[in-house]
C-alpha cells in the first residue's frame, strides 16, 4: 500500500528509512522507474532475520538496493541533499523509536 500511494512519484532514487524485513525496498526496487533504493536499517538482529528470510533475499542480491546499517537519525545528515525522488519512512511503533517521528528528522528529508 505505501508503494502503491506513491504511484508515478515513484521513481529515479528512493530512499526508504527503517527496512524492517526489506519487502518495501525490494517493491520499490522492482518498478522500472526506479533506478536505486537506499535503505537504512539500525538493528543488527533485524539484518540477521532478513539473511535468513528467504523473502527478503532479493535485499542482498539485487543490484538496485543499497543497504545501509546505523541510526537513521546519523545517517540521514549524511546523505547528499536533494538526492532523492521519493522517501518512504515506515518505523516501527512510536514507543520503541519516538525520535523517528520528531520535527528533527522529518526536517532532513
Amino acid at each position: 500500500r505505501k508503494l502503491q500511494a506513491l504511484q508515478r512519484k515513484l521513481r529515479g532514487c528512493v530512499l526508504d528509512v527503517c527496512t524492517g524485513l526489506g519487502y518495501t525496498a525490494i517493491g520499490a526496487a522492482a518498478k522500472e522507474a526506479v533506478q536505486e533504493v537506499v535503505t537504512i536499517e539500525l538493528d543488527p538482529v533485524m539484518v540477521e532475520m532478513q539473511r535468513s528470510n528467504p523473502w527478503s533475499a532479493e535485499l542482498f542480491e539485487n543490484d538496485k538496493i543499497t543497504r545501509l546499517l546505523g541510526d537513521a537519525t546519523h545517517v540521514l545528515p549524511t546523505l547528499e541533499e536533494n538526492q532523492y525522488d521519493a522517501i518512504i519512512h515506515d518505523p516501527p511503533a512510536q514507543a520503541l523509536s519516538g525520535e523517528l517521528y520528531s520535527a528533527e528528522i522529518y526536517a532532513q528529508f
